[in-house]
């Protein structure tokens, strides 16, 4: 009989926290409901869902607890149905609203600030390709006035040697004349030394 007896206080004090929940589920819902009757309502249908999910929770925890005095208690501040926050207001919300356009307005600050150095690179390396541009060209300029002047150089070059192989050959036609007439010349003077010889021999000695 004593255990039957301390069941049942103990599920009338569950039935009863339970009960004072709700309540107070109530009462909240309607003191948020008066504060501000401009909020969604789906907003509060989904608060209300989870506020009762909780009190579950909190309900069943309860239970457990008390069904088992030895058993150290598992229940945590965050898990009290009513330490659950609320939404915000209109007061609380007008707070945030400066704090937002604060944070917006840093925002803006550093894309502004991103935007410009991305300019400010986008020039410089604009500046940098037309210089790497304009000295390309350059060297492509002097490259090509450099081959322009090895190619006039090297067709001079290959016109004296023509003229100058042409020299040559024409020198070596006429020294083979030359040669013929030196031939001619000994040859006629081994005439004359031969004509001289018998001269002095048929001709009277003084």
């Amino acid at each position: 009989m004593p255990h039957q007896k301390e069941e049942v206080l103990k599920s009338q004090a569950s039935s009863s926290q339970q009960n004072q929940g709700t309540d107070i589920v109530k009462q909240t819902e309607k003191g948020a409901a008066g504060e501000d009757a401009n909020l969604p309502l789906q907003s509060n249908e989904s608060t209300r869902h989870d506020l009762e999910q909780r009190l579950l929770t909190y309900a069943r925890r309860l239970q457990g607890a008390s069904s088992d005095p030895e058993r150290p208690s598992e229940l945590r501040a965050s898990d009290d149905p009513f330490s659950i926050q609320m939404p915000l207001n209109r007061t609380t919300s007008r707070m945030s609203i400066p704090v937002a356009v604060e944070v917006l307005a840093e925002v803006e600050k550093d894309a502004s600030n991103v935007a410009n150095n991305l300019v400010q690179l986008m020039a410089t390396l604009r500046a940098s390709l037309a210089d790497v541009t304009h000295c390309s060209l350059e060297h492509l300029e002097c490259h090509s006035e450099a081959a322009r002047e090895l190619h006039e150089a090297v067709t001079d070059a290959a016109s004296s040697g023509n003229r100058f192989i042409n020299e040559c050959q024409r020198l070596d036609q006429e020294m083979r004349d030359v040669g013929e007439l030196a031939a001619q010349i000994k040859a006629m003077r081994q005439l004359v030394d031969h004509f001289e010889g018998q001269l002095n021999r048929h001709l009277p000695s003084r």
